[in-house]
């Protein structure tokens, strides 16, 4: 008789990959918006130094770049969504729109008002999007149907 291993590392990954506990999807969506901030903050530098345009108006190309890559890693790796793609694309979009509205106000504030950097206006936005699209996600556009 063999005793149970202290660590089963095909469990543990199994829970981390498919687990919907709320710390699991947040892991998963943590990842995924890792690289979405990447690509952010890669096409508002691409706006701002190869296309000459404004913090604001960049972060707006910025935004535009990251948000596919958004949809379909949150809905494919962050929350395994099996609902209407059509009908979550369309609330992703709303949701979306609303945060535009804050990426906006977000590099707006810090760069035009509190004049800072451009950079700082998009270490605000990484952080004030995230909380507000889990939030929005997880409780409208991928929630679980049942």
């Amino acid at each position: 008789m063999s005793a149970a291993p202290l660590i089963d590392p095909a469990g543990r990954w199994a829970m981390l990959t498919h687990g919907q506990s709320l710390p699991m999807v947040a892991l998963r969506f943590a990842g995924v918006g890792a690289i979405n901030a990447l690509v952010f903050l890669a096409g508002t530098w691409f706006g701002i130094r190869a296309l000459g345009w404004s913090p604001v108006l960049a972060s707006l190309l910025g935004y535009a770049l990251s948000a596919p890559v958004g949809f379909i890693g949150h809905r494919r790796v962050s929350f395994r969504s099996q609902g209407h793609p059509a009908r979550e694309a369309l609330r992703f979009a709303v949701v979306q729109a609303f945060n535009i509205g804050l990426t906006l106000m977000t590099m707006a504030g810090a760069v035009d008002r509190l004049g800072l950097q451009w950079l700082w206006g998009g270490m605000g936005v990484v952080v004030l999007v995230p909380i507000a699209n889990f939030a929005l996600s997880r409780l409208w556009v991928f929630r679980r149907q049942g």
